[in-house]
């Protein structure tokens, strides 16, 4: 069954899959094991990165186009063994932010009319295959940005020095200044080198940097992945200048 939805994955990517949110996760929790819900057909036991109950923490920065530090968090990522969609695996997203996030964020946030209540935690969905990884990114709360950035993207046949591939999205409605769009993207593979994070210095990571174009403007994202940990550190940036750092912090295998 798994192998039969793959067919879905495409380098045309529609952002009209509905957002399914949550808002009621007691402000103590700061793990993702409650929501392993793994059985015996779930997708993520044939996963090597985004395997089944495997939490990944991130430390979280953005700044202004002038370096002025706006946030700091950090968000708890894991796979529950659930479906998204009908035709995609499900990650769990937590956020772990100061009480005042909500309230910065209204001023400096790029999309004026996005109007979105503020989560606690949502669920988004990903494929993982044996030759490649597309995940949607945190694109809520003060994270809502990377939705006009390239979506994280690995293809493992093409991580050499050099390559590229091509990929789109259509923004469809409820997107605010970002509704009824259209991006591009590229993306560029150029190298492999050892990156320190939170969680230590970790070798060998392949380095891609990636371009989002289109009416809205310009957006970046460079990542840095190894097989063994996934997504290790992404930088992103907007059309408006402001900086969006994930580092990757912890991983925890509740399973």
């Amino acid at each position: 069954m798994k192998a039969n939805l793959r067919q879905y994955r495409v380098y045309v990517y529609l952002s009209f899959i509905p957002l399914l949110m949550t808002n009621c996760r007691d402000t103590t929790q700061t793990s993702t094991s409650s929501y392993c819900n793994v059985s015996d057909s779930s997708w993520c036991l044939d996963n090597s990165v985004f395997f089944c109950c495997r939490e990944f923490r991130y430390s979280t920065k953005i700044w202004d186009k002038d370096y002025l530090l706006l946030s700091e968090a950090e968000v708890l990522v894991m796979a529950t063994g659930g479906v998204f969609n009908g035709n995609q695996e499900e990650l769990k997203i937590i956020f772990e932010d100061d009480p005042d996030e909500q309230v910065k964020y209204e001023t400096y946030k790029i999309n004026k009319s996005l109007e979105r209540e503020w989560l606690e935690s949502y669920e988004e969905g990903f494929w993982e295959t044996e030759k490649s990884i597309w995940i949607h990114p945190v694109r809520v709360n003060q994270y809502d940005f990377t939705q006009i950035a390239p979506y994280p993207d690995i293809v493992y046949d093409l991580l050499k020095p050099g390559s590229e591939w091509p990929g789109s999205i259509n923004i469809h409605s409820g997107w605010g200044d970002w509704s009824d769009s259209h991006l591009d993207h590229r993306y560029y593979v150029r190298g492999i080198e050892g990156v320190h994070v939170p969680m230590g210095k970790i070798d060998s990571c392949w380095v891609i940097e990636s371009i989002a174009t289109g009416t809205i403007g310009t957006s970046t994202l460079t990542y840095w992945f190894k097989k063994e940990y996934g997504y290790v550190k992404m930088i992103y940036n907007n059309y408006e200048g402001q900086i969006l750092l994930f580092e990757l912090v912890d991983i925890i295998n509740h399973r």
